[in-house]
């Protein structure tokens, strides 16, 4: 990953940055859940730089990219392994996207199970706490 991962979901929304994958997942599916019985919907079409959904389609998709560190800038847009991981997250018949990448994560880095634990220089899970731009 070059930079954090830059969301935006719809024309209404802020970019946000997630700089690990699983924050990410766990903040797609967190909305999802929140959007009630429709959630943001299954992923229809990838486009550059983000997707559509059944919810989110037209001028109205969901911006989803790796970028600059400090500002929404595109730097890559997501691989096969990130774009299957946001599907599965979105899937209603499969929630185990985010804590696969949790799982994997922590064993990577041979983390204690308690953690996300997050640095200065990284987020966490706290919505006050997101940057905004």
């Amino acid at each position: 990953m070059n930079g954090p991962y830059w969301l935006r979901l719809g024309d209404q929304s802020d970019y946000e940055a997630y700089f690990e994958l699983h924050e990410l997942l766990n903040e797609l599916e967190d909305v999802d859940q929140a959007y009630g019985d429709k959630g943001i919907g299954q992923v229809t079409e990838w486009r550059d730089l983000g997707f559509e959904t059944t919810e989110f389609r037209g001028n109205n998709y969901i911006s989803l990219y790796v970028g600059e560190d400090d500002k929404p800038d595109p730097v890559r847009d997501l691989d096969d392994h990130e774009r299957r991981q946001v599907e599965q997250t979105l899937d209603r018949g499969d929630r185990s996207a985010a804590t696969e990448a949790n799982t994997m994560k922590r064993t990577a880095q041979d983390q204690p199970a308690e953690w996300p634990v997050y640095s200065d220089e990284k987020r966490s899970r706290n919505p006050a706490s997101r940057k905004r731009l």
